[in-house]
This record gives C-alpha cells, sequence and structure tokens, in this order.
C-alpha cells in the first residue's frame, strides 16, 4: 500500500512506498556518516550505497534509486573532503531544483537513470564541480541553463543520451571545459561556435552527422577530435585547418569517399584512423603532414597506391584488407621512416619490392591473405626488418638470398601457403618460425630436422606423404 503523506499548500503530493523510504533512510545514513569520519581512512557502506576509497577521496556508488524528489536529504555536506559521488542504474526521471543542497563535490556521476528532465536550479550549489557525467540517459537536448551555474566545470560527459542538435547556447558558456562528450547521440547539425574555445578533447562519434560546415573552426586548443561513427560522405579542403593543436583525429567508420586536402595546415596531428570507410584513393591527400606518426587506411576500397605523400614521422601504415591490386614504385618514396607496414588481406599478385626499397626503418612488414605466388627480393634491402607475415598467399618456394636482403630477420610466417620441401628452414637463423598449413613432401631425413627446429616452431607442420604422424600437436 502507498504511504499516505500530508500535502502541504503549493507543493506537488509524493507518494513513496514503504521500501524507497528505507532506502532513503539508508542512504541519508550512509552519508551522515561519512560527515563525520570521511578525514579518516575508513569509508562505512549501507546498501543501496557502497563507499571505497579511491585517490585519497572517498567514493560514493548508490545504485536502484527509486521517485527521488530531492537528493539533498540524502546528501548531507562533506566537510573534510570532496567526495565523488556516483548514482548508476536508477529511475529519476527528473532532477528537481536544489536536488543536492550544498554538497562539497567535484565530481558527480548520474548514469544510466532514466534522467529525462533536469530543472533549471538543479546543479544550484555545485559551484565548485569539476567534472560531471550524464551518461547512458534519456536527455533530447543539452541541459544549457541548468548548467550555468558550474562555471568551473571541467568535464562534461552527455554520452549515450537522444541530444539531436547542439546550438551556441548549450555548452559554449561553459568557458572552463576541457573535455567533453557528446558520443552516441543522434545529433544531425552543429551550429558554429557551439563549443568553448577552451576545449582539449570532444567527442561527436556515434551520431548522425553528415557535415560539420566550420562548426569547429574556433577550438585553436583542441588535440582529440572523434568523430567515427557518423555519415561522412566527403570533406571539405582544409576542413580542420584551425586546428593547429590537433593530436588526434578519428574518422573511422563513416561513408567517406572524397578526402583529399582535408588535412592539410595540420601541424602537430600524430594519429589519424580513416578505417572501414570507401575511400578509393589517396593521391594528393597527404600533401604535408609533418607530425603524421600513425595512418590507419584499413577496410578501405583502394586499388592501387602511387606516391602517398610527404609524411617524413610517419612510423604505423595500415593498408590492409583493401582492393590493393599494384603498388606504384614510388608509393613510399617520401615515407622513409615507416617501422610497421600492413598491407595483409589485399590482391597482390606481386611482391612489392621496388616499391619497399626506400623503406629503410622498416621493422614489421606483413603481406598475408594476398594472392603472391613468390617473393623477389634481388634488388631490396632491408637490414632493419625482423619481422616477416607472408601467411595464406600461393608462395611455392622461398629465395635463396632471404637473409641477404633481411639480415636482421628474426621471425617469419609462411602458414598456409604451396611450399613442398622443408630443405632451407633449418640452416635460417631465426628466432620464430611459421610453418604449418602447407603440403609438405618430407623424406626419412625431416622428423631430425623437425626435431632441430622444435624451439622455434609453434606447431609442428604435417607432412603429406604420410611420413610424420597426422597430429599437429603444438610445440611447448
Amino acid at each position: 500500500m502507498p504511504c499516505q503523506l500530508p500535502c502541504q499548500s503549493g507543493r506537488v503530493r509524493t507518494c513513496l512506498h514503504r521500501s524507497d523510504m528505507h532506502s532513503l533512510i539508508s542512504i541519508l545514513y550512509v552519508f551522515t556518516l561519512l560527515s563525520t569520519v570521511v578525514a579518516h581512512t575508513i569509508c562505512p557502506s549501507l546498501p543501496p550505497c557502497r563507499c571505497k576509497r579511491e585517490w585519497s577521496r572517498p567514493h560514493i556508488t548508490c545504485t536502484s534509486i527509486r521517485n527521488t524528489v530531492t537528493l539533498s536529504a540524502l546528501i548531507p555536506h562533506a566537510r573534510s573532503e570532496s567526495p565523488w559521488v556516483t548514482i548508476v542504474n536508477s529511475n529519476i526521471s527528473t532532477l528537481r531544483p536544489n536536488a543536492f543542497g550544498s554538497l562539497n563535490v567535484d565530481k558527480l556521476e548520474i548514469n544510466a537513470s532514466n534522467v529525462t528532465n533536469i530543472t533549471k536550479d538543479a546543479f544550484l550549489g555545485l559551484e565548485d564541480l569539476r567534472g560531471l557525467h550524464l551518461t547512458d540517459n534519456m536527455l533530447n537536448a543539452v541541459p544549457a541553463i541548468s548548467l550555468r551555474p558550474l562555471i568551473n566545470l571541467e568535464v562534461l560527459s552527455l554520452t549515450g543520451n537522444r541530444i539531436v542538435s547542439i546550438t551556441t547556447e548549450d555548452v559554449a558558456p561553459l568557458v572552463n571545459l576541457r573535455y567533453l562528450s557528446l558520443s552516441e547521440n543522434v545529433i544531425e547539425d552543429i551550429e558554429t561556435g557551439s563549443f568553448p574555445v577552451s576545449l582539449l578533447q570532444l567527442g561527436l562519434d556515434a551520431n548522425r552527422l553528415e557535415t560539420l560546415n566550420g562548426a569547429l573552426s574556433d577550438l585553436v586548443k583542441l588535440e582529440l577530435l572523434l568523430l567515427a561513427n557518423n555519415s561522412f560522405r566527403t570533406l571539405n579542403a582544409h576542413e580542420f585547418e584551425s586546428l593547429s593543436a590537433l593530436d588526434t583525429l578519428n574518422l573511422a567508420d563513416n561513408v567517406l569517399e572524397d578526402v583529399a586536402g582535408a588535412f592539410e595546415g595540420l601541424p602537430k596531428l600524430k594519429f589519424l584512423f580513416l578505417t572501414r570507410n570507401h575511400i578509393r584513393s589517396v593521391e594528393g591527400v597527404f600533401n604535408y603532414v609533418p607530425s603524421l606518426n600513425e595512418l590507419n587506411l584499413r577496410g578501405n576500397k583502394l586499388r592501387r597506391l602511387k606516391n602517398l605523400g610527404n609524411l617524413p614521422a610517419l612510423k604505423t601504415l595500415d593498408l590492409s584488407d583493401n582492393q590493393m591490386e599494384f603498388i606504384f614504385v614510388d608509393a613510399f618514396e617520401n615515407t622513409p621512416n615507416v617501422i610497421t607496414l600492413n598491407l595483409s588481406s589485399n590482391l597482390l599478385e606481386e611482391f612489392p619490392d621496388t616499391a619497399l626499397v626506400p623503406l629503410n626503418s622498416l621493422v614489421t612488414l606483413d603481406l598475408s591473405r594476398n594472392k603472391l605466388p613468390s617473393i623477389d627480393v634481388t634488388q631490396l634491402w632491408l637490414p632493419t626488418l625482423k619481422h616477416l607475415y607472408l601467411s595464406g598467399n600461393m608462395i611455392t618456394t622461398l629465395p635463396d638470398n632471404l637473409f641477404e636482403s633481411f639480415e636482421s630477420l628474426q621471425e617469419l610466417d609462411v602458414t598456409h601457403n604451396l611450399l613442398t620441401t622443408l630443405d632451407m628452414f633449418h640452416v635460417l637463423p631465426l628466432k620464430k618460425l611459421h610453418l604449418h598449413g602447407n603440403p609438405f613432401r618430407c623424406d626419412l631425413s625431416t622428423n631430425q630436422v623437425l626435431d632441430n627446429m622444435s624451439g622455434r616452431l609453434d606447431y609442428r607442420p604435417l607432412c603429406t606423404n604420410g611420413v610424420l604422424p597426422t597430429s599437429q600437436e603444438k610445440i611447448n
């Protein structure tokens, strides 16, 4: 039976179930204890809340709060420390005025709690709040007016709501904001000037954005920008040019086809992710990105690669899972410092030996799952190459001068090819050797050869003529 509470003039009648009243009393008790012993190492807990000390301060977590009229009665002042308060998996549709009283807290999380409405004065008294997380709720818009009192806010997460658009009235007035996440909403439009110039990191991934139209042009301090999993089809030339401090840009999982000129004027960009788009050509795209350290183009529709661009600082390049049939001789002409090159899962029928010549710093080369019948290293010398992956091709033989071209080679993977002889492998000074999945023909000396190589093999290969046992026991 619902409880009967007296209705005072000018107030809305509120009825709580008896179990809810017990929950509220329990929470009140926990925070009352905290206010008296918070300076000590003891951190009391009482369901539905628990408390533990993290980073030398109490972290209070409450779950399953329902039908809450005001939270100010639950959380009295923590006088000697600023606690970190988390409310999660609750049912608080509305945050009412002065919901937290004058709680001395610097981080507040209300996550997965069905928050739909936040009143104007909900955060009144929290002027010292530094971090606010309202993740996985049901907000249809940024609670702009409610956020106004939070003049010292540095971190704001509205991830996983139902926000449709961002205007200049929403978060731009939060002049001290450094980290903003609007990921996993349904944002389709952003007005120019919608973000404070103080931002260092901005998450807009997993929305419905098709264009930016200069909406980010003021963010001269921005270092991290997440735009993955949207609906971008094209980017304007010089789209990010004003983001002079940008270090990391993630545009993965869009439908990008044309990105020519979009990344010019980014002197500090180090990490660029263009994974799983529809890019067919990168010619003229990376004319000069001087600090780029990692470029990921995996899962696009590249068929040929010609002069990737002037990328003097590039260390890691991923071109896997494209439709690459040919690599021109000048492809890596201006990327001499690449250490890791992934060309796996393409359609290459020729080993790109001449294209690889400029890569004198290459350590790892992955050409797995192509259509290579052989590899020719006659004109190639890669003195630093340590790891060579050739699995899943159609290679029938390896060149005798392999170690003359790759004198530092430590690991070789030729699994699942068409190799028939083991003769050369026992003389190769390798630390790791992967051979299984080939149709090896063995003679009586093969067992001894394999025994001698056992410390380097991951699996003992089978022989198709039945000389060896038919098991493929893993070598320990």
